[in-house]
């Protein structure tokens, strides 16, 4: 497990840290706040697993999910296993607003079959802690995220369409809190949303132009 906080977090730090002393798969690294996009690479680069899951600070995962993503991740030998997110908006409103066609799950498909099949059916999740990632994959791919707003919608599709298969499962297991002042919830002036999505879209036809699809 590995926990990438702001130096300012004094509090959490404390707190990871007394967790470091009684399991050694625990590691802190701290550093000026530089966006996610950063931090996630510098996670990245000292993580040892065989694969790597994404959790924002704010969110949470399902007891247990990880090691079914996990086991299922090796039974098949996939470079990225997909479950599900919730968006958790407060404990009355839960919400599983992908709905994944059933007939894609436990179904290995290659990237590109997976990013076509979810397209057409309107099924596919833009964010990164979405999947589980072969750590080898990744480091073969050559992916890292780029340090702008939406940082999720670049890394997602590219892992997607690079990956060799993809395992579905029907399992939400990641809720996303939904708050205002967010990022995503009005934390960018809308030329700065508007900037990083314009670069976006370059950078993905200039993606595309490697791939035949065919939808």
């Amino acid at each position: 497990m590995l926990e990438i906080l702001q130096k300012n977090d004094d509090q959490r730090i404390l707190i990871i840290h007394s967790y470091c002393k009684n399991d050694t798969r625990i590691k802190v690294l701290s550093q000026d706040n530089q966006g996610p996009a950063v931090a996630r690479n510098n996670g990245l680069k000292v993580a040892k697993g065989n694969y790597i899951a994404f959790l924002d600070s704010d969110d949470w995962i399902e007891n247990n999910c990880l090691e079914i993503l996990y086991n299922k991740a090796i039974d098949y030998n996939a470079d990225m296993v997909m479950g599900n997110s919730l968006f958790y908006y407060d404990e009355n409103r839960i919400e599983l607003r992908y709905v994944i066609p059933s007939k894609f799950f436990n179904s290995l498909l290659t990237g590109k079959e997976c990013f076509i099949e979810l397209m057409k059916s309107f099924s596919y999740v833009p964010m990164q802690f979405n999947y589980i990632y072969k750590k080898s994959f990744l480091i073969d791919s050559n992916l890292v995220f780029e340090n702008i707003s939406h940082e999720d919608e670049l890394w997602t599709l590219s892992s997607m369409c690079l990956a060799k298969n993809i395992l579905i499962l029907d399992l939400p297991f990641y809720y996303y809190r939904q708050r205002i002042g967010s990022i995503v919830n009005g934390g960018l002036t809308k030329g700065q949303r508007m900037n990083s999505l314009f670069y976006i879209v370059r950078k993905l036809i200039s993606f595309s132009n490697k791939f035949n699809f065919d939808c």
